[in-house]
């Protein structure tokens, strides 16, 4: 689209240098300013009409103030004969950047009256025989606009639905490299803890064999349901709900000194929230065991309006844990998050706690 504008933009010089010459009305010259304004600060306007409702509104707003303006200036201007080429083009390029990037059926009645009241400040110009003339070049002059500006709209779509093919083309075949390369260790993984864990001279190796075999279960649960799920949203995996956090804290309630506090609550959560719910948690508590050594630790999942809140929060320091990490589970996390509409937090919390706070929607995307 800065291209389309650069585009437009091109005739500025000209049009400013013919109402130069042809009008010595002082008010052309506010007219002027208004149009150079348009043209220079057409996309920047038009690209706050986003999804974010007090901005969009906001942008509209000054549109269309803009374009009230414009018909004020025009309309005394038409009473005595004049017609300013420079507001004219201006509304022209707002009507094709608009027509770019416009986003539902208010917009598209900005871009209509844009082109209306272009087509109709050539009036001032009637008696001279010359109005009726410009008119039809300026509804001529909109069109081309018009279509340069869905044409462009339509480029950047395409680009962009390329670009996704590829990252979710790409995305697939690490999850199916994944799948070859890592399932089949974590299958062995199972076997071994199940021969392990049957020959195991006392009840509390017996337990750590079956927590390794229920680990590896999970990651091959995950593991699929990578391979499986879509490229926008993630997929519900096995066993996701709350008794698979309840499982999650009680192993780390099992492997820490640390006094664990846990709230979750009756209400079940299924499908990819409870996924991604699991995962949050999981990462979080193992964040834990990797990077400090806390005293307390509480987790707390509960319900706020339309949406799940997890925290996780400790009173240890950063001193180590258990290993370093990639740091990129929390990311991984984040980003699932935000596919199903949700967000992920993490850092010092006003009581001096470390914290992690994930948000999700209750009903997904």
């Amino acid at each position: 689209m800065t291209r389309l504008r650069r585009l437009v933009v091109v005739p500025l010089p000209f049009v400013l240098l013919l109402d130069l010459v042809s009008w010595t009305n002082p008010l052309v010259f506010l007219a002027m300013v208004l149009g150079v304004a348009l043209q220079v600060d057409a996309e920047r306007t038009v690209r706050a009409w986003s999804p974010r409702e007090p901005v969009r509104d906001l942008a509209r707003g000054r549109y269309a103030a803009g374009l009230v303006a414009a018909g004020g200036i025009g309309a005394v201007l038409a009473l005595d004969g004049i017609w300013c080429t420079t507001l004219a083009w201006g509304l022209i390029v707002q009507t094709g950047v608009a027509a770019g990037l416009q986003r539902g059926p208010a917009d598209r009645l900005l871009v209509a009256l844009t082109a209306l009241l272009a087509v109709v400040l050539p009036i001032g110009l009637w008696n001279d025989g010359s109005g009726i003339l410009m008119m039809f070049a300026t509804v001529t002059a909109c069109t081309i606009s018009v279509a340069i500006g869905v044409l462009a709209r339509s480029q950047e779509e395409r680009v962009a639905d390329a670009r996704e093919l590829m990252r979710t083309q790409e995305r697939a075949r690490m999850a199916a490299d994944l799948h070859d390369l890592v399932a089949h260790e974590v299958t062995g993984i199972v076997v071994l803890a199940q021969a392990a864990g049957a020959v195991a001279p006392d009840p509390g190796s017996a337990d750590a064999f079956a927590r390794i075999e229920r680990s590896a279960h999970e990651a091959l649960g995950e593991i699929r349901a990578l391979v499986a799920q879509s490229a926008d949203t993630p997929a519900a995996a096995p066993g996701a709900g709350l008794a698979a956090l309840r499982d999650v804290t009680d192993r780390f309630a099992a492997t820490t000194p640390a006094r664990v506090e846990v709230d979750l609550p009756a209400e079940e959560v299924s499908g990819a929230v409870g996924t991604v719910l699991l995962r949050g948690l999981t990462e979080s508590l193992t964040n834990v065991h990797r990077h400090a050594r806390p005293t307390r630790v509480r987790v707390r999942l509960d319900r706020v309006g339309g949406e799940h809140r997890l925290r996780v929060d400790n009173d240890g320091v950063a001193s180590g844990g258990v290993g370093p990490g990639n740091g990129s589970g929390l990311a991984r996390v984040r980003h699932r998050a935000e596919l199903l509409g949700g967000s992920l937090r993490a850092g010092p919390a006003p009581d001096g706690c470390w914290e992690t706070e994930l948000r999700l929607p209750v009903e997904g995307p």
